[in-house]
């Protein structure tokens, strides 16, 4: 992973819920930058989209979230 995608790690443990306008506007990225940022760490299962659609989709740091899922069970 790149240099784009260890800064949207450390914004993901602040925000572990993240939508392509909160990542452009933190990595000052392009829209299809962070859209290709979102694939690569869905495919290493760090990322998953939780709403089922193409646009406004927000995504979920999901190893991390279910840290605290897990403890609040």
């Amino acid at each position: 992973l790149g240099m784009n995608a260890a800064r949207l790690l450390d914004l993901l443990f602040e925000r572990p819920l993240v939508n392509t306008a909160i990542v452009t506007e933190y990595l000052e990225v392009t829209r299809a930058t962070a859209g290709s940022l979102f694939q690569q760490l869905a495919s290493v299962g760090l990322l998953e989209e939780i709403t089922g659609q193409q646009r406004n989709r927000i995504l979920r740091y999901t190893p991390y979230w279910r840290l605290f899922q897990d403890n609040l069970d």
